[in-house]
């Protein structure tokens, strides 16, 4: 479509308009150059496009309504997962597991150790040796451990020299227990 701007140059001057101009013409591509021969003078006409976009109120309004459904969104999950991870605190924060026996044989590298749980009940926690700047994950217990109840661990391993034991409780950040052995 045209728009209602149309220049007349005579041929003189339109030669140096395109020359002043070229560099500006080829950057922008809403320009078409439409040179028509009317007794020596040439045309330059702005091709205007009909498609139109939304407003910039509508595309304000609609940006502002994304905008704070991602903030909500967001600030719902932030509010879950900080409550979640402050009940699992106060959670960890009463567990205690006493080491009552610990039997170990250097010779056949198996042994065994008898343990308490004294707070709440836990529901997954592994057991590692440790030896020499090393240690070794022996085992991964799910079953839960309750409060109060006793449970003896049966454990073999490949370390050499083992000085003690650790029980860790994954769900609570890395939260040990460790016992030397004799």
């Amino acid at each position: 479509m045209e728009c209602n701007l149309k220049k007349r140059f005579s041929f003189e001057k339109f030669s140096a308009f395109l020359q002043n101009k070229k560099e500006t013409l080829l950057r922008w591509p809403i320009f078409e150059l439409n040179i028509k021969k009317r007794s020596k003078t040439y045309v330059l006409q702005h091709i205007q496009h009909t498609k139109k976009g939304i407003s910039p109120i509508i595309a304000s309004v609609l940006l502002i309504v994304f905008s704070a459904v991602i903030a909500a969104i967001i600030g719902s999950w932030a509010m879950n997962y900080t409550q979640n991870q402050l009940i699992n605190l106060e959670v960890c924060k009463d567990i205690n597991i006493e080491f009552l026996e610990i039997n170990y044989s250097s010779s056949s590298k198996e042994g065994s150790f008898k343990i308490q749980n004294t707070g709440p009940t836990i529901d997954k926690y592994d057991i590692y040796v440790f030896a020499n700047n090393k240690e070794e994950k022996v085992k991964e217990i799910t079953t839960p451990l309750k409060k109060l109840e006793k449970k003896t661990i049966v454990f073999e391993t490949e370390l050499e020299n083992v000085k003690g034991i650790k029980i860790e409780i994954p769900k609570c950040l890395g939260k040990s227990f460790v016992s030397f052995i004799d």
